[in-house]
């Protein structure tokens, strides 16, 4: 069976948008391997809706943009979008670690809680949460 990953709104951030070049290529590779059924992903509502956010507020990226990117992250073939957060676990990390609630709602999904999934994220508050983080460069390179 092969291994299972929740991807974090911050890769499909840089994928979108290549500030950083090297991570932006990682991003799109893995994106890619996904899109080949070649990585067992999914992601969430709750990351979606960050990507939106974080995409207009941050950077200022156009609405229509934002959909635009919005509407291929969900026309990725292969990716699962799911809702698995769990909000009593997910209160209990947050008052435990000092971290996003975001990224504890994350944190919470029971796959991640069990060790059974890991998380593809460049966001290192996900190593305080008990969670196995995983950077998609290690995942691609495992595939390749």
């Amino acid at each position: 069976m092969r291994e299972r990953n929740f991807i974090d709104a911050n890769i499909f951030l840089r994928a979108l948008l290549p500030k950083n070049n090297a991570q932006h290529d990682e991003c799109v590779a893995f994106l890619d391997a996904v899109r080949r059924d070649k990585i067992s992903a999914s992601t969430s509502p709750l990351v979606m809706a960050e990507v939106a956010w974080v995409s207009m507020k941050t950077y200022g990226i156009p609405k229509d943009e934002v959909i635009d990117g919005l509407l291929w992250i969900t026309n990725l073939r292969y990716l699962v979008i799911e809702d698995s957060s769990d909000v009593h676990t997910a209160a209990r990390l947050y008052a435990a670690h000092n971290v996003k609630f975001i990224d504890a709602l994350i944190a919470s999904h029971p796959d991640l809680q069990g060790g059974s999934m890991a998380v593809i994220s460049y966001d290192k508050d996900f190593d305080k949460l008990g969670v196995r983080r995983v950077e998609p460069r290690e995942v691609v390179a495992k595939v390749t």
